[in-house]
């Protein structure tokens, strides 16, 4: 049995979507052993509890910081000892300790083509610059914040009437998608890391590398030019 232990700060609708792909794809082998959140959110409680998963959360306020969260989260790794951990919208830096640990164990979403636009207001800062693209990347998580090795990579245009909500309405769509596609194919093995390197079994690097869909809207792959 897979297990994958989630981190969040929001409403929850990565989970959501996590646990709708296992579903609909019968993945018996895979299970949600926690979620844990820096912030205390209903609807995710409401979800954790409907599924049966246990729900941590860790009630932040002025006389904690980021060392009692961090060592908080560790031993919550270290009791259920996941197979992957999914950064779903989690909001908080980890520490450089459990980084390290388990590197190539924790991926992160983020809303931009990476190198571009790490950290927040990936948006507003693409639409700023004037830029023809943005989109969406999946990466192994590293001490420096959204600079880990590059495991996938969406690519969309902006149009001109595009706004801050309508374009993170379509990378949303993008990430629900394909976030637990990744999830799957790592935690079967068909995406590993190696050296610092991302690599992909033959058929499913193929896959996305001729990959097209409407409006030829190209999957990019990035730092995977080599197969398994």
């Amino acid at each position: 049995m897979k297990k994958i232990f989630i981190l969040m700060s929001g409403q929850g609708n990565l989970l959501k979507y996590i646990l709708n792909y296992f579903k609909k794809n019968n993945s018996k082998n895979i299970s949600i052993s926690g979620v844990f959140s820096n912030k205390f959110n209903v609807s995710a409680i409401k979800i954790a509890e409907k599924e049966k998963m246990p729900f941590f959360f860790f009630k932040e306020n002025t006389s904690y910081n980021n060392d009692y969260l961090n060592e908080y989260l560790y031993n919550l790794i270290k009791l259920y000892e996941p197979d992957l951990i999914i950064l779903a919208g989690y909001m908080k830096k980890i520490s450089s300790f459990i980084t390290k640990k388990y590197f190539g164990k924790i991926i992160n979403i983020h809303p931009s083509l990476l190198p571009k636009y790490p950290g927040l207001n990936t948006y507003k800062r693409a639409l700023f610059n004037n830029e023809k693209n943005h989109g969406t990347s999946i990466h192994f998580v590293t001490s420096k914040i959204d600079a880990g090795p590059i495991i996938f990579q969406y690519e969309i245009p902006i149009l001109s009437k595009d706004n801050i909500f309508s374009l993170k309405n379509k990378v949303k769509k993008i990430e629900y998608i394909y976030y637990p596609l990744i999830i799957d194919l790592i935690l079967k093995k068909k995406i590993i890391i190696e050296n610092n390197k991302v690599f992909f079994e033959k058929s499913i690097f193929f896959f996305f590398k001729n990959f097209t869909i409407k409006n030829n809207i190209m999957i990019n792959i990035r730092n995977s030019n080599k197969c398994l």
